[in-house]
């Protein structure tokens, strides 16, 4: 006997208010501080296992930002070498998961997004799920 699922409705999107912080309540708090532009760093690194909401809070401070008028983009996988190039300009905050799964040519764009994004008071925001110093 094989059973059907059906989708009654559709999904949430990523928002804060459907993220269950638990032990990572602090971490929840900064990144919105982040996302808000109340945080003067230049960029915010999560890692973590596989599952662990990266990609969640990712897309939960980006729509947040958006949200206090902060114009931000989302990218769910690292931007090939020569992609994206004009698209980033605009942009107040860049999102960016998985960037342990990136190319060297994918780790080099990234690098040059950041010194881009710094340098015209923009910010990064990156996951994945191998810490900054193993990757």
């Amino acid at each position: 006997m094989e059973q059907l699922v059906f989708e009654l409705a559709p999904p949430e999107p990523p928002r804060w208010s459907n993220f269950l912080a638990g032990r990572n309540r602090e971490l929840a708090t900064a990144l919105r501080r982040f996302a808000e532009g109340l945080d003067a760093a230049p960029s915010f690194f999560l890692w973590g296992a596989p599952a662990s909401g990266k990609s969640h809070l990712l897309q939960a401070a980006v729509a947040h930002a958006a949200e206090c008028g902060i114009a931000a983009r989302y990218r769910p996988a690292p931007p090939a070498a020569a992609a994206q190039a004009a698209d980033e300009d605009g942009v107040a905050l860049l999102a960016i998961d998985l960037i342990d799964e990136a190319s060297s040519s994918a780790a080099a764009r990234i690098f040059t997004l950041y010194n881009a994004l710094k340098q015209r008071g923009a910010r990064l925001l990156a996951a994945s799920r191998t810490p900054l110093a193993a990757l």
